[in-house]
């Protein structure tokens, strides 16, 4: 009976992964904290950055295609952050690109690299040209407004 129960829980392992959506591991979520000057959290002051404030847009194709999903607060203790999951729409030059507007008209675009094997995750971001994280590390970072 074990040998049969083991036989038939190898089996269902190899056939479940045997399909490659099933076992594709998508982790892309990118933290992103605004401050101000002061160092002062945008999305904990008075006159502040809400949700409702952003905007999230995917690079496809040479066009910006609005992305409904693609942002929200999330709080941890050191402070709120902006949770952007990326477009893995990936241009000629090997990066996507995900534009995040605010209200305000300010308009920030955001370059990441996506890993391109059997998962898919986040390996290097860049945030207005400028480098801020690279696989490793807690995938978040500062932008002072």
């Amino acid at each position: 009976m074990k040998k049969t129960a083991s036989l038939l829980v190898i089996g269902f392992l190899f056939v479940s992964c045997s399909h490659k959506e099933c076992c594709t591991i998508v982790d892309t979520e990118v933290l992103i904290m605004y401050l101000n000057d002061s160092g002062e959290n945008l999305f904990e002051i008075e006159d502040g950055y809400t949700e409702s404030n952003v905007r999230v847009y995917y690079n496809i194709d040479g066009s910006w295609k609005r992305e409904y999903q693609g942002g929200g607060m999330v709080e941890y203790e050191d402070g709120t952050y902006l949770s952007v999951s990326p477009s893995l729409y990936i241009l000629e030059d090997g990066y996507s690109e995900t534009k995040i507007e605010f209200s305000n008209s300010e308009i920030d675009i955001m370059r990441t690299k996506i890993s391109d094997g059997h998962n898919t995750y986040v390996t290097e971001v860049y945030y207005n040209g400028e480098f801020k994280w690279e696989s490793g590390t807690f995938r978040s970072f500062e932008v002072v407004k």
